[in-house]
């Protein structure tokens, strides 16, 4: 719970606890972006750990910061392939990768101003 007190107030709205039964809390980006800009969220991964990147660098948990990372789905199977990253560090080795820049804005504020 420290971890989640940590977070951006603009973040906390759109926390659920996970599936999986762990204690892990899952961010709905999908959903704050509907609620906050009226528009989905950007669909590729680039933008999408963009912004787990900014929440993690802002947040700056104590604990572990889990990211999962889905891909498209086969046309067959409609299964996906997916890639996980623990923790910021992990995320910017991640901003390599692309050839477009997944690097956020630095104004996501801890406090929620």
């Amino acid at each position: 719970m420290d971890d989640v007190n940590r977070l951006p107030l603009v973040c906390r709205d759109y926390l659920e606890p996970s599936d999986t039964g762990h204690h892990w809390r899952r961010l709905r980006i999908d959903r704050w972006s509907l609620v906050t800009l009226g528009v989905p969220v950007y669909p590729q991964n680039r933008f999408q750990l963009g912004v787990a990147l900014a929440v993690a660098t802002t947040a700056k948990p104590r604990g572990q910061f889990h990211v999962v990372a889905y891909g498209r789905a086969n046309r067959i199977t409609g299964r996906r392939q997916f890639r996980e990253y623990w923790g910021a560090a992990e995320l910017r080795d991640a901003a390599r990768g692309y050839w477009l820049g997944m690097m956020p804005r630095s104004n996501l504020q801890a406090d929620g101003e």
